[in-house]
């Protein structure tokens, strides 16, 4: 099962939305996700173990410290985008090799 967090500024309403979105587009694709959300502060320490951390792409610097060889930052540009998340969602299964719909 993918771990997932999605970040923003304050953890309540973008990254909330974004939880929804991202819980949706995986269930779309038929895969197993666990996903959560959070501030960009408690996002830090909540982030790790997971496999996937969607933030703005305003954000990824500041998160540079979680990428690891487990944990992925990944940038959005529009974060209302089920187009653009659905395409990184993607581009990450493949990367690592999961299986899609």
């Amino acid at each position: 099962m993918l771990k997932i967090i999605a970040l923003c500024a304050n953890g309540m309403g973008t990254s909330s939305m974004i939880e929804r979105k991202v819980q949706g587009i995986a269930d779309r694709l038929g895969v197993e996700a666990k996903v959560s959300h959070a501030s960009l502060g408690a996002g830090k320490t909540k982030a790790k173990g997971q496999h996937i951390v969607f933030c703005s792409r305003a954000f990824v610097g500041d998160l540079k410290s979680l990428q690891c060889a487990e944990t992925e930052v990944i940038g959005v540009r529009n974060l209302m985008s089920d187009q653009e998340i659905t395409q990184k969602l993607i581009e990450y299964l493949d990367r690592k090799g999961i299986e899609h719909k």
